[in-house]
């Protein structure tokens, strides 16, 4: 039986449903980075001072920053990407410069957290041997950032590349899940990927099928 990691509680319900398909050996490194990421966008969320959240932002981009152990401790989350993530953190921590831009930007900050995020996916595909190609990964990213964050804005997708297919192997089948959902959403006119009734069985079908 699958023992889930504590980080995997706290994660969205849309990350648990990706996280779902990954291979017992490579899912702690997706867990490392939901569980950031939410983490980041919670912090953003509720920022109501952009220095306030900058100051918050760069205390994360000091403990992923540099190589060897992390020095703070009595943080879960650090704890884990200590054990599990390896000496370069670096994508971890332009996950955070992507967050930040997110909160810096007026508009079109979909676009810095859907950078960062495909180098950590990015990172991810090397370490587990994914022979998915950093295109497939990074379109595959930007469409399920542009449509969690950017659809509430007067974007095209066609004019963004959103639109172009991906093709993303077994290692790499929760990415797959979530370009799925994006693109279930887009061809649906949803503003959630989480929306509709067949969402179950599309998630099902995606963590089994990639597709």
């Amino acid at each position: 039986m699958r023992v889930s990691h504590p980080l995997s509680t706290d994660l969205p319900e849309l990350a648990r449903l990706a996280l779902a398909s990954a291979r017992a050996g490579d899912r702690p490194l997706f867990e490392i980075v939901f569980a950031l990421d939410a983490r980041l966008a919670r912090l953003v969320g509720g920022t109501t001072e952009t220095m306030l959240g900058q100051l918050r932002l760069s205390w994360w981009r000091d403990q992923l920053g540099g190589e060897g152990a992390i020095d703070r401790r009595g943080e879960p989350l650090l704890e884990r990407i200590d054990e599990v993530w390896g000496t370069d953190r670096t994508p971890l921590g332009e996950l955070v410069d992507g967050w930040e831009g997110f909160l810096l930007a007026e508009n079109g900050g979909w676009r810095s957290v859907g950078e960062c995020r495909a180098a950590a996916f990015v990172a991810i595909a090397k370490i587990i041997g994914s022979s998915s190609s950093d295109e497939d990964v990074d379109r595959a990213v930007r469409r399920w950032t542009f449509t969690e964050l950017g659809t509430a804005r007067s974007i095209d997708p066609d004019e963004e590349g959103i639109e172009h297919r991906t093709k993303l192997d077994r290692p790499m089948r929760p990415l797959a899940v979530l370009d799925g959902l994006a693109r279930r959403a887009l061809r649906g006119g949803r503003k959630d990927l989480m929306d509709g009734r067949t969402l179950p069985f599309a998630a099902m079908r995606l963590g089994i099928f990639g597709r």
